[in-house]
């Protein structure tokens, strides 16, 4: 059963249930007018009325009157991944090996709540505290200083743009990475914001960044519609339209999976929800320099290669990378930034004898002809050009750059 309990004066319920999340990292920051702090995403949203946020980590004010500060020691095996990850980051464990301990507290207000298991940063005129157990809280709207997205990191090839069409009828496009309740809204573009004044803003249309991957696979959550009936549709919200003159008009636009849509008045609306979406499957690009190579992101050693006649050889058959077959394939990927006119060739190691019985290993120009086609070539925003391969052999290949001279060994198992 979940009940509420007042944590701060209007601003916010306590849930005392709390929740999982599938995402791997909070996609939303609330900062509260009273400097207090809310990282996760927000869960339910009552029009006009209040939202329930699912926290991952949160930053609290409380009043000092009142306050009890209750403290004890947690030992270093007992404490979640979260709080060792901020104990040794922040260098507060105390003690030394097995034996070390971090000092969190119970906090005991006039009003006799029980907040269990945070630690204070700051006391005195107030109480500051950090938890990071999930949990879930009810916000009230006016409570709300800012609503701010983390950007994309520069890597990312997916994700989430919005388009937002003025009443004057221009249209802006970027990422939405801030919001002021009631005031103003932002989009990100080109490492500049942009910032418009809600009432505004008669429409917004999300789409996804990366071609090659459907809606559902670069967006963190899903949204669930209830409509006052007690009906529920489940998707993405691909629309909210303001632009009709009778506010009963003005309606959102919900995507399924199957790439239907449907649209709903907004007045029919009841609540918002948000969900982890389970099929969210980020795509991040890997920085290089001009000439840096990696394949399945991993840097392997640089082959000498020697010519005689039209073959090329190796010094050994040794490969630094060993990629296994799942399903009769093994997959490949070869990322690099190119200079110009550099390309890179997979061929299949040829062994052959020398005069005296040496073991030979190696390929010919004949083997460049017909090397290996990737199934798929692309090239990034930031430069990065990846060829993925796939091969349903067992065998040593060699991928090799004619510009440079430059070979890496690998093999399929």
């Amino acid at each position: 059963m979940k009940k509420s309990i007042r944590l701060l004066p209007i601003a916010i319920l306590l849930c005392a249930e709390s929740w999982s999340s599938v995402s791997a990292a909070p996609s939303q920051t609330l900062v509260l007018k009273d400097g207090s702090v809310l990282e996760g995403y927000i869960a339910r949203q009552r029009p006009g009325d209040n939202m329930e946020f699912a926290t991952e980590r949160a930053d609290f004010y409380l009043p000092s009157d009142g306050t009890q500060i209750i403290e004890h020691t947690v030992r270093y095996a007992d404490l979640n991944d979260a709080w060792r990850e901020w104990a040794e980051h922040n260098d507060v464990l105390e003690g030394i090996g097995d034996g070390r301990t971090l000092t969190l507290s119970d906090l005991l207000t006039s009003d006799g709540r029980n907040v269990r298991g945070v630690r204070v940063l700051e006391r005195g005129a107030h109480v500051r505290y950090l938890e990071l157990t999930p949990n879930s809280y009810s916000v009230s709207w006016d409570t709300i200083q800012t609503v701010r997205v983390t950007p994309r990191v520069r890597t990312a090839l997916s994700g989430i743009d919005r388009t937002y069409t003025l009443s004057s009828g221009a249209e802006y496009e970027g990422q939405y990475v801030e919001e002021v309740p009631g005031k103003t809204l932002s989009l990100l573009k080109n490492g500049v914001i942009e910032v418009f004044d809600t009432e505004k803003v008669v429409r917004y249309v999300m789409k996804p960044v990366n071609s090659n991957q459907t809606l559902f696979e670069q967006s963190d959550l899903l949204d669930e519609v209830v409509r006052r009936d007690g009906s529920v549709a489940r998707g993405i919200i691909v629309e909210r339209n303001y632009t009709s003159p009778n506010p009963d008009d003005n309606f959102v636009v919900i995507q399924y999976e199957s790439g239907n849509a449907e649209s709903f008045r907004m007045k029919d609306i009841e609540e918002y929800h948000k969900l982890p979406n389970e099929k969210f499957t980020p795509v991040y690009d890997i920085l290089l320099n001009q000439g840096d190579v990696v394949f399945n992101r991993e840097v392997i050693d640089v082959t000498p290669v020697t010519e005689s006649g039209s073959s090329l050889y190796l010094e050994s058959d040794s490969s630094s990378l060993v990629i296994s077959r799942e399903r009769g394939k093994a997959i490949l990927s070869i990322e690099n930034r190119p200079a110009p006119g550099a390309e890179i060739k997979v061929v299949k190691m040829q062994t052959s004898k020398s005069k005296n019985k040496k073991n030979l290993f190696g390929f010919t120009y004949k083997d460049l002809a017909h090397a290996f086609i990737p199934v798929s070539v692309t090239t990034s925003v930031n430069l990065t050009t990846k060829a993925v391969y796939e091969f349903d052999e067992s065998a040593t290949y060699i991928a090799y750059e004619s510009s440079t001279g430059r070979a890496w060994v690998f093999s399929v198992k």
